[in-house]
């Protein structure tokens, strides 16, 4: 069996790591997708992402939108609600400051075709390119090239039935369920959907998938976000990109 994918790509001042982003979708050995991305701005239309991204899109596959920037959930849902969701199996998180290795939606394809009941594909990985983070006993740690626990999935692939209960809840219910499940929005999405009693997948470890991001800061200061240190403001006095921490 051959799933149909709906990878949804939410992005927000990081032109380059979405660029490698739809380079990680082309390259996959299951073209069985459709890849809808939201680029998020502060005013619709700040900067046309079209001359970094224009010779990488396949636009029999590509589904790109701009929107104002929102809080993380209704980014998500914008990505897929901007299409038409409900025609795919499954619907595929791809972040853009993770690596998929080429065969990550044919093992995601072969692990719910055996599994068809699994309503949340969720893994740990085995390749990890991170620096420092900080683990729960406030110990600095570095990740190097071993798998470690970071506090957060690692990857999502959601089902019809849980995108459904995905959607229906608003940027106030999301930051609900935060309260009881900590800040991260894969924890929130994992911690709900688990309270909640649907089907997860069973103790998996993806060598598809490489956590690169996240890390600690280039001026050796602990674990912060890549929003810190990553993130690019278009400049319309000068016309360029700058960095924007």
């Amino acid at each position: 069996m051959v799933n149909n994918f709906l990878l949804i790509t939410p992005s927000y001042r990081r032109p380059y790591m979405l660029r490698s982003a739809i380079l990680n979708a082309n390259q996959q050995s299951n073209s069985s997708f459709v890849h809808s991305i939201a680029i998020n701005q502060d005013e619709v239309g700040e900067f046309d992402y079209t001359p970094i991204i224009d010779d990488v899109v396949d636009l029999q596959k590509t589904y790109i939108q701009y929107h104002k920037n929102s809080y993380q959930h209704q980014n998500y849902k914008n990505a897929i609600e901007q299409v038409d969701y409900t025609k795919f199996d499954y619907i595929v998180k791809w972040d853009d400051d993770d690596i998929y290795k080429k065969d990550y939606l044919k093992e995601l394809d072969a692990y719910l075709s055996e599994n068809p009941d699994c309503d949340v594909y969720s893994c740990s990985l085995s390749l990890c390119i991170n620096n420092w983070h900080m683990d729960s006993k406030g110990t600095m740690q570095n990740l190097g090239g071993m798998p470690k626990f970071v506090g957060m999935p690692q990857s999502l692939c959601f089902s019809q039935r849980a995108i459904k209960e995905i959607l229906s809840w608003n940027d106030e219910k999301f930051q609900e369920i935060g309260k009881e499940f900590g800040g991260f929005e894969d924890t929130k999405y994992v911690g709900e959907l688990n309270k909640q009693g649907f089907v997860f997948a069973k103790d998996l470890h993806s060598r598809q998938l490489i956590w690169h991001i996240h890390g600690g800061h280039l001026s050796g200061q602990g674990n912060v976000s890549t929003g810190a240190w990553s993130r690019l403001k278009w400049d319309k006095v000068s016309d360029t990109w700058e960095f924007h921490g």
